[in-house]
């Protein structure tokens, strides 16, 4: 490997210069651990490993690194990773990884997320507040031997804090502004936690609240509503572990959240009519539109260590209720206003044995998992001219186990696979009538059932120490479903699952004794059985069919410095080409087209510095390349490039912190998602607006 050691000379160079001045003042032992980076562990092959190890391209984040970034949320946190792209839609939060998305009205995503182990199954709960949280983890690249169906483009794990024997606390608390064009909009967030031990060494509980309230960044004119988009959130968590011996822990989470919100956030942003809104802070809605949130999960894990086995059993249960309307007329006409429902609950059971956390020439995983969830969706359209109620019953159960064989304390050589059974049973009771006035009142039943096999190999190795080089081909599927809003007969109310291969090949870096950072992935995907989205003439009828073949490919870098005592560089890239190969809907083609909601490029760039006095600084340049929201790549929905400046500086000591930031210095005009208004070929664009400059002071205190 004389290559690398070669450009490794003289890289070191300024950087060992750097080490010998820290040195001076601090000696040479602690000057190198001051200079070197942290090791993040990770748990993305559902065991413990080094984030620098695992052959899969993706990114972590500790507790430390989510506050100094001001990481509120899963929306903030997909910034810094590249090729990721947060669709918001007022009560739909999508997450885009390397261009494979969802198609509208759908309840699922191609990204699976879990918290502590558990499925939030219906994509409008990922938009997580990230409060009294030990690390997130976000994998690129479909992870269905391990995780099941709904993870075709990757994996976002979050693991919550643990209490142990270390007793600590926090109160916390926020105030910021928006600079919006009718004054600036106050927000106010506190939190507290408190965890330890109630009985040392056995027994250990903790819990932690967070609020939220303000009045949002959007008025609505039409009504003279300066809170179009208020927000008001209250967060509930609460843990127990007991060591019951030195082999066997039974730990308990249970968690309650509450939001009720206000979504006037969409606006006119492109327009041949003349309706375009002036200003990127006001929208002009006939309705206040409103969105309520409930959610409450439990889970128990049971986690035994055998003299050559480790056994984890992990039940859990989920309950979720939304209740959305949304005003529909944001121009000159009123279309009236879409209410919608949500009921689910989900129970799942998966049991796991591995072998011990010991490197070996074998490590391997077995896997069982099963669950069952119950869906009741009632969709109100344009003021109840349709009235929907939809019920959806299913159930899984799946077998996975995954090996991986090391030659030579080098080569390492993985093979996996998951079957995968599914059981869905959908029924629709549709009331009312279509645009020419006719009544379509039905009632339709379809049942759909499929098995999967989900296999994955990669094959990795050892160059050196520090560089990995890995290789890995992995199937991914997105479960089908039930078109709950916009069908009109059995035929139309189901589509199948869509499939992905994902085909990647990486490199993974540490340089300087762990002072430097540097990862580069490549990656093609194909997709089959896209499912796809496609209006009737006339706007308002959309059917969902498995209608395209696409492909994506792309690059990733990442890289991350410690170039001084307290001194930290970091950035990422991510460069994404999609393509539709094959359409086959409708009596339109758009072969050739780019995949919506997904930006042609992504990146992150900042640095951090903490002075050993406490004081600190930091900067992220956070950007997203152009767009468009819609499969037919029409000019008016489409997004143009943009990029934010987020600032923070402040005092940290061990028992308090002061932190004043802000994001999007700039005041750049941005948006999330785009779609069209009414009929396509009007040539209106409705978007929603992202946020505009905010700052303000962050206070904690830790007892």
């Amino acid at each position: 490997m004389w290559f690398f050691e070669k450009i490794g000379v003289k890289i070191s160079v300024g950087l060992s210069m750097m080490i010998i001045m820290v040195s001076l003042c601090y000696g040479e032992e602690e000057a190198r651990k001051e200079t070197q980076l942290d090791a993040i562990t990770v748990t993305a092959q559902k065991r413990e490993e080094n984030v620098q190890k695992v052959p899969i391209s993706m990114n972590a984040f500790d507790a430390m690194e989510i506050e100094s970034a001001g990481m509120e949320n899963v929306s903030e946190m997909t910034r810094f990773v590249p090729n990721v792209f947060f669709k918001k839609a007022t009560m739909e939060n999508i997450i885009v990884v390397r261009g494979v998305s969802s198609v509208d009205a759908s309840t699922v995503g191609p990204l699976g997320v879990y918290i502590d182990d558990v499925n939030y199954p219906l994509h409008f709960m990922h938009n997580i507040n990230l409060f009294d949280v030990e690390r997130v983890e976000l994998l690129r690249g479909p992870q269905g031997t391990l995780y099941g169906r709904n993870t075709e483009s990757g994996v976002l794990n979050i693991v919550t804090r643990k209490p142990d024997n270390q007793f600590r606390g926090s109160i916390t608390g926020t105030y910021g502004v928006y600079d919006t064009s009718h004054g600036n909009v106050p927000e106010w967030q506190t939190g507290i936690g408190i965890s330890g031990p109630v009985i040392k060494d056995t027994l250990f509980m903790g819990i932690s609240a967070q609020m939220k309230q303000g009045d949002g960044f959007m008025k609505n004119t039409r009504l003279d509503s300066e809170d179009a988009a208020g927000i008001d959130h209250q967060n509930l968590r609460g843990s127990a572990r007991w060591m019951v011996s030195d082999r066997l822990e039974l730990s308990l989470m249970a968690d309650y959240g509450l939001s009720d919100d206000k979504q006037g956030l969409y606006r006119i942003f492109t327009s041949e009519g003349g309706l375009k809104n002036d200003k990127n802070t006001e929208m002009r809605g006939f309705y206040d539109s409103t969105l309520e949130q409930e959610g409450s999960g439990q889970i128990f894990k049971a986690s035994y260590e055998a003299d050559s086995f480790d056994l984890l059993a992990i039940t859990g249960r989920r309950e979720y209720r939304q209740d959305s309307l949304l005003g529909t007329g944001v121009g000159l006409n009123d279309y009236g206003d879409n209410k919608w429902r949500f009921d689910d609950t989900l129970l799942s059971q998966e049991i796991r044995v591995s072998s011990k956390n010991e490197k070996g020439k074998l490590e391997w995983l077995l896997g069982v998992y099963g669950f069952n969830e119950e869906t009741d969706i009632y969709f109100s359209k344009f003021s109840d001219l349709q009235i929907r109620d939809t019920r959806v019953e299913k159930s899984g159960a799946a077998l996975f186990a995954q090996a991986t064989l090391t030659y030579f304390d080098r080569l390492h050589l993985t093979a996996g696979g998951r079957y995968d059974h599914l059981e869905l049973e959908g029924n629709q009771n549709l009331k009312g009538m279509d645009w020419g006035g006719n009544d379509i009142s039905a009632d339709y039943s379809r049942d759909l059932d499929y098995n999967e096999f989900l296999p994955k190999a990669m094959v990795s190795f050892d160059a050196t120490e520090d560089i990995m080089l890995y290789t890995s081909a992995a199937k991914g599927y997105l479960e089908g479903g039930y078109n709950y809003a916009q069908a009109n007969d059995a035929d139309g109310f189901v589509f199948d699952p869509e499939y992905t291969w994902n085909y990647e090949l990486g490199i993974k870096t540490n340089w300087f004794d762990n002072r430097l950072l540097a990862n580069c992935s490549l990656y093609h995907i194909t997709m089959d059985d896209k499912q796809v989205s496609e209006y009737t003439a006339g706007g308002g009828i959309a059917q969902i069919s498995n209608a395209a073949k696409a492909h994506s490919q792309g690059i990733e870098l990442e890289v991350r410095a410690r170039v001084a005592q307290g001194l930290d560089l970091f950035g990422s890239f991510g460069y994404v080409d999609t393509e539709i190969d094959e359409w086959n809907a409708g009596s339109s083609d758009f072969s050739g087209n780019k995949m919506p909601n997904t930006p042609e490029y992504t990146y992150s760039l900042g640095g951090q510095y903490r002075h050993v006095s406490g004081f600190f600084g930091r900067a992220d340049l956070l950007g997203t390349g152009e767009m468009y929201g819609n499969v037919q790549n029409d000019s008016h929905v489409k997004l143009d490039a943009y990029a934010l400046l987020n600032l923070r500086c402040g005092y940290e000591s061990d028992s308090y912190d002061i932190v004043f930031w802000c994001k999007n210095v700039f005041d750049k005009e941005y948006y999330t998602s785009a779609f069209d208004y009414g009929d396509p070929s009007e040539s209106i664009g409705v978007a929603q607006n992202g946020d505009p400059r905010s700052l303000g002071v962050t206070v904690t205190y830790r007892f």
